[in-house]
């Protein structure tokens, strides 16, 4: 299984057949092979190793496709680390992960010198580590196996299948699960990968998926909406779009399905090596399908409302601050993942909430506590909470409710509290008092409710 995990692997049998393209160059697996075997020359030199981690802030590039590679040949866990990230929360991530060797966006691999003729990693080693977060904000290091990457690979291979002509289309990054397992999957299946543009473009997205003949495509919300909202209409060559990382509302499916989209909604986590529950192929994107039925080797069980999956695709654990393992299990093996779900009479999960304080928004995590904490930093009274509301574009809009004060000082807040972009409240609404339960704490869901209806009947 080790062996399957390595371009070096894949040369031996793909040869000339393309396995990158990135901005029109063409890259044979061969020639990939041959790039990714001086990086990992060039990884080992400098102390990266099975067990000496490798961190790396991936981009849409040949550069990133080609250390990646070259860190799973060599055996050495990949410390993936997304630039939005601050500097500081990465420099931790690194200590806890032991990371040796440190690859900044621009690190270019080199172009001649050694190669490296790795020996085979065992399957059961480190492959990725993923800083995640609970509810509360706290970055976890999700730490997943070589194993479970490929199992994860295979799963969807058997619930998509594999054409001869298929290609997908890459336009999540690296930095996290999704990007990765579309590299992984086409990696094994000796598939190409056309990188799209270093950050979404509605424009080049629509030309290269004609221009290139995609068949596959992985997309959050936030981008089919936008796409969407140009015009767009799915190619003839386009048989399946996975759509995850964030709910998607029923009138997007149902424009899709219009537009004559291949959408198969998909439910997944870093914690589950990317995907864990799709649709069927040919399943109409309005059908009252939820996020499908588990993927093959997957088993998902809904207990006290809470998904718990458990399978070969599941991480090993998360990181502890000393860099000892929490495997993060119950006695039966079960990870209780956190989110709201219930499965209906055919097994399908149909999602109810996404662990119910986080809020998912165009893909990205944000934790109300810390938003709530930078806007009260700025309000000398009042009361606030901040919430998702459902969205076309986005999944969820980041809102916030308040009380015992004007929106004035509301809005002024926000603009000085410094907050990434995922992370700003774009809709405010003044409410009469904060929902509370029994013990005096705010209800977030009766708060989202209200919210909702406040700016339903201001229209937004």
């Amino acid at each position: 299984m080790s062996a399957r995990l390595s371009v070096l692997a894949a040369a031996a049998t793909a040869g000339d057949q393309e396995a990158l393209v990135v901005r029109g160059q063409r890259i044979a697996f061969e020639a990939l092979a041959e790039r990714a075997a001086r990086a990992a020359h060039v990884l080992r030199e400098r102390g990266a190793g099975p067990g000496a981690p490798v961190s790396l802030e991936p981009e849409l590039d040949l550069a990133t496709c080609v250390w990646i590679h070259a860190a799973l040949a060599l055996g050495a866990p990949l410390l993936l680390q997304p630039s939005r990230v601050s500097e500081r929360e990465r420099a931790r991530q690194r200590g806890i992960a032991g990371a040796r060797v440190h690859l900044r966006p621009g690190d270019a691999p080199p172009t001649s010198g050694p190669l490296l003729t790795p020996e085979p990693a065992d399957a059961a080693s480190p492959a990725a580590i993923v800083f995640t977060s609970g509810t509360t904000g706290q970055p976890k290091g999700a730490v997943l196996s070589r194993r479970a990457l490929v199992a994860a690979a295979d799963a969807s291979a058997t619930h998509l299948g594999w054409r001869e002509d298929d290609r997908w289309y890459l336009t999540l990054p690296p930095a996290h699960v999704g990007g990765l397992s579309v590299l992984v999957r086409c990696l094994l299946a000796r598939k190409a990968v056309v990188l799209g543009p270093p950050s979404f473009s509605v424009g080049a997205t629509r030309r290269d998926l004609s221009a290139h003949r995609a068949t596959l495509l992985s997309l959050v919300p936030t981008m089919l909406h936008r796409l969407l909202e140009a015009g767009w209409r799915g190619p003839g060559t386009l048989r399946a779009v996975l759509l995850g990382g964030a709910p998607a509302t029923a009138r997007l499916l149902e424009r899709a399905e219009d537009a004559r989209i291949p959408v198969l909604p998909t439910y997944g986590a870093t914690e589950t090596s990317a995907q864990a529950a799709t649709r069927e192929p040919g399943t109409p994107p309005t059908a009252a399908a939820g996020v499908g039925r588990p993927l093959p080797g997957v088993e998902l069980r809904v207990v006290d409302g809470r998904v718990q999956l458990r399978g070969p695709t599941l991480f090993d654990g998360y990181l502890r601050p000393d860099g000892r393992l929490d495997p993060a299990r119950d006695a039966e093996g079960f990870w209780d993942s956190g989110d709201l779900g219930a499965l209906d009479e055919a097994g399908r999960l149909h999602l109810r909430g996404r662990r119910s304080d986080l809020i998912l928004s165009g893909g990205e995590n944000v934790y109300p506590a810390e938003v709530e904490a930078r806007l009260a930093e700025h309000l000398a009274s009042g009361e606030l909470a901040v919430v998702g509301v459902p969205d076309d574009e986005w999944g969820e809009r980041v809102a916030v409710a308040f009380e015992g004060v004007d929106s004035g000082r509301v809005r002024a807040a926000i603009a000085r509290a410094g907050l990434a972009p995922h992370q700003r409240p774009r809709l405010a609404a003044l409410v009469a008092a904060l929902p509370r339960t029994p013990s005096g704490k705010i209800d977030r869901a009766a708060t989202r409710a209200l919210a909702f209806r406040s700016l339903e009947e201001a229209g937004r």
